[in-house]
């Protein structure tokens, strides 16, 4: 009687075990695809940061012959 209680305890185990390593593994992906949108909307912020600062370079140059006027 306490083999088989031991062996459903084991294939208890084993299963839960089992769907803990399937969970674990669909958090990685989750998580992986995270820092991938992550990095991708850094890389955007740096585009506009350079953008930003193309549009402010621009629009003191138009002002500074204005002022000098």
């Amino acid at each position: 009687m306490e083999k088989s209680n031991n062996d459903d305890k084991l294939k208890q185990l084993t299963q839960e075990n089992q769907q803990l390593q399937a969970n674990a593994q669909v958090t990685n992906v989750e998580v992986y695809n995270l820092n991938q949108r992550i990095a991708e909307l850094e890389r955007v912020r740096a585009d506009l940061q350079v953008t930003n600062q193309l549009l402010h370079n621009q629009l003191q140059s138009q002002q500074q012959p204005a002022k000098t006027k």
